[in-house]
């Protein structure tokens, strides 16, 4: 199998079930993918388009602040002078 592995999956790709054997007993198959196993975002834009479930804010707020997501540095504003002469002020 390990000598072949490239074989066997160029084979499988064109469509061939090929079955692996360990010990002289099926032990899996290696076969083409289904045509369905990728799905683009039409396929999958319904799901993202549901409400939310009452909780979910509560439930997700934790791991969304220990991910950093959301949080942001606020710098507070530098004094400027209006004019060389002029006393700084804060705005």
């Amino acid at each position: 199998m390990r000598q072949n592995a490239s074989d066997l999956v160029r084979r499988a790709r064109a469509g061939e079930r090929v079955t692996i054997t360990v010990a002289g007993r099926p032990a899996a198959v290696l076969g083409p993918v289904g045509p369905r196993a990728r799905h683009g975002w039409d396929d999958m834009a319904s799901v993202f388009q549901q409400p939310t479930g009452p909780g979910w804010a509560a439930d997700r707020l934790p791991t969304l602040l220990k991910q950093g997501v959301g949080c942001r540095r606020v710098r507070p504003t530098p004094a400027r002078r209006t004019s060389p002469t002029s006393p700084l002020r804060r705005h």
